[in-house]
């Protein structure tokens, strides 16, 4: 059995990291819909050029920093969420269970756009 304060420090990071990364993902989400349809004849508002130019940033870009924030975090919420359950219950099962039928799902994706 794990620690019972590490558990409730990963718990509560957890939470506020993913309070915090909302309005990181709704940045992201509102960029990536208007990148899908990049393809089409329309002209994106000012607000949706400046999220579209954050969402492709290069290492060379000053807020390059921005995109490893982001990845961190993400990876973060990601592990984090296996210390969310006693890993003999069965909601720890459950969660390894959609994690594996993610990465079945993810893992063809990448030979489509590869």
């Amino acid at each position: 059995m794990m620690n019972k304060s590490l558990i409730s420090i990963v718990r509560v990071l957890h939470r506020d990291v993913g309070f915090f990364m909302i309005g990181l993902m709704m940045i992201y989400c509102l960029s990536e819909v208007s990148l899908t349809y990049r393809d089409i004849s329309y002209e994106p508002s000012a607000v949706l050029s400046l999220l579209n130019h954050l969402h492709k940033l290069v290492s060379s870009n000053s807020l390059h920093w921005v995109a490893w924030l982001y990845a961190g975090l993400l990876l973060f919420l990601a592990l984090s969420s296996f210390w969310m359950y006693n890993p003999e219950s069965a909601l720890f099962k459950r969660g390894l269970i959609v994690t594996g039928l993610s990465v079945g799902f993810a893992a063809p994706l990448l030979a489509f756009v590869g």
